[in-house]
């Protein structure tokens, strides 16, 4: 236990067929297998989850968790609690690590305890597919439409060439904007960088910032924000890797506005913050730029934007 460096936090629910692939891009990291543990945190799946890792076989450390369905911000909690390392990595169950992924976080902690955000791309085609592998469609995106995107599907056995992967991602608006963020050295917004996709933390720190509100439930939202909202006012560091970083296997979300509404409502009465109410216009991508995006939260009142 003395080579343990970090625990790799990852909760989980009805994703099976990513799931499979980022466990698959954790065996091709580029530190030695017994520096790091995976902690996956079984969110009351009901897909077969449990029967697949049973089958499945890794050379790192893999300790699987089962609980009832309580939401992100229990599953992850329960991770941190049961991990064994000190550093804590965060990363979803649709997540593919680039071989540097743990190696990049664990150097990042070397200086100074921090909280650190690893680049994320997003993989857009994945998005009309529930198996992300066999191209096999959600249903109510199937069509003719998808023959050719097809092609873009990603199987195991191609997780090792990340430069093929890397070849069909983008990088998003707010990863965009995150990496400004940092260049700019805008240290009042680094916590919009806190995301549970792609992040870690000391043990220690996260304990003081109280962890996940588990009051945001099931559903998704802003509870990784809220803690980095936490974490940055305890004066924690922030630090921005590029060589930390892993692919979204995006996937299709009907309901993203009236999620994102809900919950940043519940994010701003936590912390009545300007820059937080107007939150959803960034991440909608309303506003394009974190310049424009200060620019207007300085330039505007909450009872302005009511009355728009």
């Amino acid at each position: 236990m003395d080579k343990l460096k970090a625990a790799v936090v990852i909760p989980t629910f009805n994703k099976k067929e990513r799931l499979l692939l980022t466990l698959e891009s954790f065996r091709y990291q580029t530190v030695s297998p017994d520096t790091f543990e995976v902690l996956l945190v079984d969110d009351g799946s009901g897909d077969g989850t449990r029967e697949m890792l049973q089958e499945w076989e890794g050379e790192f450390s893999l300790r699987y968790i089962e609980q009832n369905n309580k939401g992100r911000s229990a599953a992850r909690n329960r991770g941190v609690e049961e991990a064994r390392a000190e550093l804590i990595i965060f990363c979803d169950d649709d997540m593919i690590a680039a071989p540097t992924f743990v190696e990049a976080h664990i150097a990042a902690h070397q200086e100074r305890p921090c909280a650190a955000h690893g680049m994320i791309y997003n993989l857009p085609f994945l998005k009309f597919f529930k198996n992300p592998s066999t191209g096999e469609a959600y249903e109510e995106l199937d069509g003719e439409s998808l023959v050719m995107i097809r092609r873009y599907c990603i199987r195991k056995e191609e997780i090792k060439d990340i430069s093929y992967i890397k070849s069909l991602s983008k990088k998003t608006l707010i990863e965009k904007n995150i990496a400004s963020i940092f260049k700019n050295n805008l240290v009042q917004y680094q916590w919009l960088s806190f995301t549970g996709a792609n992040s870690s933390c000391e043990k220690e720190l996260l304990e003081r910032a109280g962890m996940f509100d588990e009051g945001f439930g099931k559903a998704w939202g802003a509870e990784d924000f809220e803690l980095g909202y936490r974490l940055y006012l305890q004066h924690t560091p922030f630090v921005y890797l590029e060589e930390g970083y892993n692919f979204h296997m995006m996937h299709a979300r009907m309901d993203f506005q009236d999620a994102l509404r809900k919950s940043n409502d519940k994010f701003y009465r936590m912390h009545p913050d300007k820059k937080i109410y107007f939150l959803p216009k960034l991440l909608s991508g309303e506003i394009k730029s974190i310049e424009e995006y200060k620019d207007y939260v300085n330039s505007h009142t909450i009872n302005e934007y009511e009355g728009d």
